[in-house]
């Protein structure tokens, strides 16, 4: 259903204006995943840091220093 809502509200539009569009939603879609993992990261760290894991705490900050700074780990 959602396909063709999607294909009704682009149908007529030029392709660089689908394109556009279609890149927009992507970038929102990216974005909202970078959230959820940031605050799974940020929970588990405090995880980490309570139970005294000193091992996993520095690879979760690593991999969230790395999120926030937009660089792969």
């Amino acid at each position: 259903a959602l396909t063709l809502q999607t294909d009704e509200l682009l149908a007529g539009l030029p392709p660089k204006e689908v394109r556009d569009e279609a890149d927009r939603n992507i970038a929102i879609l990216a974005d909202a995943r970078a959230q959820v993992r940031r605050k799974q990261l940020e929970s588990s760290i405090r995880e980490a840091e309570l139970s005294g894991d000193g091992n996993r705490l520095a690879d979760l900050v690593r991999e969230y220093s790395a999120l926030v700074s937009g660089k792969s780990v």
